[in-house]
């Protein structure tokens, strides 16, 4: 039996719908629980789990993303909580692919997808706004077949997938919907302006410079430009003293000002070694695009259509790199005899990492300003516009070599500043929100980046501030 003396009255009220739904005989409509930052979602997900339990019903628990796995594991473990099957990935759950499609991952159901969720009566999924509506689609199909239910766990103000207007999970008509309103996750500054940034006078416009409002559960500071970026090297530095990288990271809006701030944080966390190498051993990386196998070292360069050897958000760790000549004309894809293309010598870097207990020998794109990067980018160009030039027919087959040459490279990152899309699903005890979160000009876009960036923050948010503006009555400026 659940004591409910530690729920909110509208935890309350979800408990007790969960609950009759969990008794009722029409298992084919699944529970959607929302709510925003700090309103209780996956300590209420893990109430349900409870009474699924106490009906000796066999469940689990699934995310999209690895590192949203690990929160919600550490919930579970932390009430005590043995789900028949190990925590893991929507996608390793139901034994999917993921294939590339254009510039896109799309998720296709392989042999074992259709016996996955055999013997489980429940699946919890959490971080359910970054669902897209192909992969919602399997996971519903999926658990029809084996009668099995589904609770769906997610925050409507977040971000939606990749290609979607908004999160397809909230769309769904046939759904026993319990939606949670009260903020009582530490009630910290942190919380107060993710909630503040909800209401519709909130603009997200940048922020003024205003004095640090500290509490014991949070702190919340808006530097000038300058002042933010030494703080958030220094922030990093601790962080790398303390063997914790995962405590921090800087948050950017696009891929142009995140390579503006890269060389910053990597200088701060290895100093003058970052200038003499894009990538070194011991540093955590992050996959911009899926990794495909033709960038591995290992792999089949003979197969006829690449797979996918990490899909992109993966975390990697690097163990050792090298230096490679990469010459394109090994590729044997009949460019210069058919086209009249030279295909350059590429210098770049072979690096062995591991994701996970996984361990791989993968190409690296070489750095950004590099020559060699220019050459390549130079040849892509060149691809693309001859292949623009062909027969619908040629050109289909054209573009499979365009992205073979492209893909032979791996598109990495380090993990410490990512884009506000990129950091769904993760919490980090501290987070530096850079300017250009603030100039997305769609008022709508704008205050979902801002509403995720902050409420990626367990502990302290450091806004990057205008100096020039009053903060007089500004709504930035909470008590």
């Amino acid at each position: 039996m659940i004591k409910n003396r530690s729920l909110s009255v509208d935890q309350k009220e979800a408990l007790k719908d969960f609950s009759f739904w969990l008794d009722e005989k029409n298992i084919d409509k699944p529970f959607l629980l929302s709510g925003y930052a700090g309103s209780g979602k996956t300590y209420l997900g893990t109430k349900f789990l409870q009474l699924v339990e106490d009906r000796n019903i066999c469940w689990t628990v699934a995310a999209p993303t690895h590192k949203a796995v690990g929160v919600l594991r550490n919930a579970i473990e932390k009430e005590g909580l043995r789900p028949t099957w190990y925590p893991s990935t929507i996608h390793r759950l139901l034994r999917l692919k993921l294939k590339r499609r254009g510039n896109l991952e799309v998720c296709e159901q392989t042999s074992q997808t259709a016996k996955s969720l055999d013997q489980l009566g429940l699946v919890l999924v959490d971080e359910a706004s970054m669902v897209d509506s192909n992969l919602l689609e399997i996971v519903i199909t999926c658990a029809h077949s084996h009668e099995t239910r589904l609770v769906f766990v997610g925050d409507p103000a977040q971000l939606p997938p990749v290609g979607e207007e908004a999160s397809p999970v909230f769309s769904l008509q046939r759904v026993k919907r319990a939606h949670l309103t009260e903020v009582i996750r530490h009630q910290g500054p942190v919380l107060k302006l993710a909630s503040l940034i909800r209401e519709e006078g909130f603009t997200c416009s940048m922020p003024p410079c205003f004095p640090i409002v500290r509490t014991k559960t949070g702190l919340i500071g808006s530097l000038d430009q300058k002042s933010w970026l030494e703080k958030a090297k220094s922030s990093l530095r601790e962080a790398a003293e303390k063997n914790d990288p995962d405590s921090i990271r800087i948050l950017c809006y696009t891929n142009r000002y995140l390579e503006r701030l890269v060389p910053h944080a990597r200088r701060a966390v290895h100093g003058q070694l970052a200038d003499e190498m894009s990538v070194l051993p011991g540093e955590v990386l992050i996959s911009r695009r899926a990794v495909m196998t033709t960038a591995s070292l290992e792999s089949d360069n003979a197969e006829e259509e690449p797979g996918i050897l990490l899909g992109s958000n993966a975390e990697i760790v690097v163990e050792d790199v090298k230096n490679q000549v990469f010459d394109l004309f090994d590729l044997d894809l009949e460019f210069e005899e058919k086209y009249d293309l030279d295909l350059p010598q590429i210098n770049t870097l072979v690096a062995k990492v591991s994701a996970g207990n996984n361990k791989y020998l993968i190409r690296l794109m070489p750095e950004l300003g590099t020559n060699s990067r220019l050459i390549l980018e130079e040849l892509m160009q060149d691809l693309c516009n001859l292949a623009k030039k062909l027969p619908k027919r040629e050109a289909r087959a054209f573009w499979k070599k365009f992205f073979y040459v492209r893909d032979s490279f791996a598109s990495v990152g380090p993990a410490s500043v990512l884009t506000v899309h990129r950091s769904q699903g993760s919490t980090f005890q501290e987070v530096f929100i850079a300017a250009d979160v603030f100039f997305a000009s769609d008022l709508s876009l704008r205050k979902q980046l801002v509403y995720v960036a902050v409420s990626r923050a367990s502990e302290k948010v450091w806004l990057a501030g205008d100096n020039s503006i009053n903060s007089l009555n500004s709504p930035w400026c909470i008590d």
